[in-house]
């Protein structure tokens, strides 16, 4: 499964902000970097090693991965319901239906 597009990923510095960050998940690999022409990318997740998926609000998710949660936010419902359906299917698979938290 191959799905790509633009989310903001909330820094974790002092003062909290939004960045706007192309993501794509690649198998069980969730990556983002500055923007798609981008030859590395920034961080890499394998989602086996994810301890949740968490809806947030209206446009925004949680994803725990090691001590830390990366808060990330869409531009529509539509497109953070695509984002977290599609990366909870990968998880669920990887977690052999591990208990995790997921709200619809």
């Amino acid at each position: 499964m191959r799905y790509s597009g633009y989310l903001q990923k909330k820094s974790s510095g002092r003062v909290a902000r939004w960045q706007k960050r192309y993501w794509t998940l690649n198998g069980t690999t969730l990556t983002y970097q500055n923007n798609p022409k981008d030859n590395e990318s920034k961080k890499s997740f394998d989602l086996a090693k994810v301890i949740f998926i968490k809806e947030c609000t209206d446009r925004s998710f949680e994803i725990g991965y090691g001590s830390r949660v990366y808060e990330l936010r869409a531009d529509t419902h539509d497109s953070m319901r695509k984002w977290v359906v599609n990366i909870f299917s990968i998880f669920e698979f990887e977690k052999s239906f591990a208990c995790c938290e997921l709200s619809f």
